[in-house]
């Protein structure tokens, strides 16, 4: 639930090609979402490490973060303390 401070996040996940048709019907690689919390954005990544090459992050229509180094991470230290 978004408070009157939370930022205005867009993700956008690139998923692996082969695992692309599991997050969306027609097998796009490239998944757009919006309406999310940065917290959000983290769990999923968490939850879907595995799935995703990238996201990218766009914050209050103007910050972009990608997370290529903080999903290799995760898959690497499988996911203790992130």
């Amino acid at each position: 639930m978004k408070g009157p401070e939370t930022p205005e996040v867009v993700a956008r996940f690139s998923f692996k090609k082969d695992r692309a048709h599991e997050f969306n019907e027609d097998g796009r690689q490239v998944v757009e979402m919006d309406n999310l919390t940065i917290e959000e954005v983290i769990k999923f990544s968490k939850e879907f490490c595995d799935s995703l090459d990238n996201i990218c992050i766009l914050i209050d229509g103007s910050e972009v973060v990608y997370m290529t180094d903080y999903l290799y991470e995760s898959s690497q230290e499988g996911l203790e303390g992130v």
